[in-house]
């Protein structure tokens, strides 16, 4: 009797999630993929989409293979979207900060010198914190008191972190400004 208990237990294909892993890993892949057309983001898709099969895995396992396809597809599609969705109010975040600065003079002078994806790298480059401020100001426009019950501070504080995080990027598009100045200037003398 214990021979035969054993012997099912090697036959079953899901016995451990990594053979699960394998067995569709290529085709949440290729599910990622269809959304977000870019590679690197579908391997995000796939890590996090096995992330939360792992937490349901004792469940997953005992669907039917027609039924474990449909979750992982579903999960899959979900996190590609909200991948996408990020992308998107990251491009978002950049126009909307540069549209509420009120240095526009200093922003138009930018609009020649610096590339789109050069500005998302320079807004990237703040700190987690300043970060986090801006999203919920100009992207979602919470106010300075919602700020401050989120983040357990005083409106006052959140509005102080705010300007604080806004002079921080100016800072960072006057270093880029200054350093396509000198580059300039030395390409002119050559």
């Amino acid at each position: 009797m214990l021979g035969k208990h054993k012997s099912a237990k090697n036959n079953n294909p899901l016995k451990s999630f990594e053979a699960f892993y394998y067995q569709y890993r290529r085709l949440v892949f290729k599910t990622a993929l269809s959304i977000l057309h870019n590679y690197s983001d579908a391997e995000d898709a796939v890590d996090m989409t096995f992330i939360k099969a792992y937490k349901a895995f004792s469940k997953i396992k005992k669907l039917s293979e027609e039924k474990r396809i449909g979750f992982l597809i579903i999960v899959a599609k979900n996190t590609a979207i909200n991948i996408y969705n990020k992308n998107i109010s990251d491009a978002k975040l950049v126009d909307k900060i540069l549209e509420d600065t009120p240095e526009e003079e200093l922003i138009a002078d930018f609009n020649d010198d610096i590339k789109y994806g050069e500005l998302k790298d320079i807004i990237k480059k703040l700190p987690e914190s300043s970060l986090e401020i801006l999203y919920m100001r100009c992207l979602y426009g919470c106010t300075f008191r919602e700020i401050g019950s989120v983040l357990n501070i005083s409106a006052s504080g959140a509005k102080k972190r705010f300007m604080s995080a806004r002079e921080e990027l100016r800072k960072l598009l006057e270093e880029v400004e200054d350093e396509a100045e000198s580059k300039s200037k030395d390409d002119a003398k050559v």
